[in-house]
């Protein structure tokens, strides 16, 4: 996205209110972010013109939520959120408003809004609108909400978790009154859906800093709150002692990484995942996704304990060492076919931005963290070596077999399944002949067996 286009159109969307007559600023994220210097990712405009007046001044526009006063204007490059200023009331499910009012002036829309730094406005000429101390409040580090704290967390209860996140992403301090207010409505937040709570904690993890998120997350205690039970608790000492650990999540770029190195951070089995994953409605393959790399994770921990009572003698270098890794490969390997290259190299791009001392302290036993080592130093050329990464890949395939004699029937695939366990693990080549002929040793003994 070409952000100085994305603010210049909202802009030119702003100037053609005001030239209609009417009042238009920018709001939101995108003062909260121009403010701090960060890359404006999106911008939401607030005016005075009911939504069928936005749509008369602009030639392409969707009535995406004209109830609640939104209009998307869709200028050259992007789609734009257009509101007329609106106060709610009546939040009786605790989330959206059973009344919506427009109204003329900007400040009384602000004053609805959850925090101060999110309560800010800029006009058509850049000039800030900021009646409650959002700026100052950015200055001094400080996440305060808009008025009554209490009030603002009955209205909607899922600005708390949002507070926690706000306060992670641009490591703020939570108000005093802010932070009573939360600990006194979190048994409100089982009014939320859990779809709702899942969004919060995907864009914690996402986030600039979602060790610090984390960290208040676990202060706050707000996840024994959640509509489902979801298992994904956990104290503020379990946080702090992981910190080496849990840090790297900023560093991971893929979401199914970022959930896979917090659920084994945390000890949580892959069943356990799987059923946390689920109750926060996350899909069915990013459920897999993730729990497939927690999977593979607790494989190989329990195949680098058996190795590990020889990791002594290989220290020692020389045939030894040379034999260690000759396992080592062998095990790796071995795990790329049972959970599929793509789950180990995931596995391996996590592992990588470790430290030893934090793999010492956390998701492995201190005493095979050097086997991981190794594995990170040696993984990826391993997994080159591979020559049949997937049945696919195999050199001859079922017709091939069915031509030399084998019966149709589900043994065929095991027999493919076969071959190519012994091309990964080099008993083989992914030779066709080579294949061939091992196959018909295979065929020629299961038919003396049938006879």
């Amino acid at each position: 996205m070409n952000s100085q286009t994305l603010v210049r159109e909202a802009y030119e969307i702003v100037r053609r209110l005001r030239d209609n007559g009417y009042a238009g600023y920018l709001v939101g994220g995108y003062v909260r972010d121009t403010l701090l210097n960060r890359e404006v990712k999106d911008v939401d405009i607030a005016t005075s013109a009911l939504p069928e007046q936005v749509m008369a001044i602009f030639p392409h526009t969707v009535p995406t939520g004209i109830k609640h006063g939104t209009v998307t204007v869709v200028m050259l490059h992007h789609a734009y959120e257009v509101t007329t200023f609106r106060k709610e009331s009546g939040y009786r499910d605790r989330r959206r408003p059973n009344r919506v009012e427009f109204i003329a002036e900007l400040r009384e829309d602000l004053e609805r809004r959850d925090f101060t730094i999110n309560a800010m406005a800029m006009d058509a000429e850049g000039k800030l609108i900021d009646p409650f101390g959002g700026q100052a409040d950015l200055r001094d580090g400080i996440l305060r909400c808009v008025g009554d704290a209490e009030r603002r967390f009955d209205e909607d209860a899922l600005r708390m978790m949002r507070c926690i996140r706000f306060a992670g992403e641009y490591e703020l301090q939570v108000e005093r009154q802010t932070w009573e207010a939360l600990m006194a409505n979190r048994g409100k937040l089982k009014h939320i859906a859990m779809e709702r709570i899942r969004g919060e904690l995907e864009r914690m993890l996402e986030g600039s800093h979602p060790y610090q998120a984390l960290l208040l997350l676990s202060q706050s205690g707000l996840l024994s709150y959640t509509k489902a039970e979801t298992g994904l608790q956990f104290t503020t000492g379990q946080v702090v002692q992981r910190e080496q650990v849990l840090s790297v999540i900023a560093k991971l770029d893929d979401a199914w990484n970022k959930w896979a190195l917090l659920l084994l951070t945390l000890k949580i089995s892959p069943s356990s995942a799987s059923q946390a994953l689920r109750r926060l409605t996350f899909s069915r393959k990013n459920q897999d996704g993730i729990c497939r790399i927690a999977s593979f994770h607790e494989w190989l921990s329990g195949e680098l304990e058996l190795l590990n009572p020889r990791m002594e003698a290989a220290l020692s270098g020389g045939k030894a060492a040379d034999s260690m890794n000759r396992e080592l490969a062998t095990v790796w390997k071995k795990g790329a076919l049972l959970h599929t290259p793509d789950i180990v190299r995931r596995w391996l791009s996590i592992y990588a931005l470790l430290t030893a001392e934090a793999l010492a302290a956390d998701t492995v036993k201190p005493e095979i963290s050097m086997l991981i080592e190794r594995l990170v130093q040696n993984g990826q050329a391993w997994l080159d070596e591979i020559q049949a990464a997937t049945l696919k890949d195999l050199a001859i395939g079922g017709s091939d077999l069915l031509a030399l004699g084998a019966k149709p029937g589900p043994w065929v695939g095991r027999l493919l399944a076969q071959l190519q366990a012994e091309v990964v693990l080099g008993s083989l080549n992914n030779d066709r002949d080579e294949l061939l002929r091992r196959s018909q040793q295979w065929i020629e003994e299961m038919i003396r067996y049938d006879e």
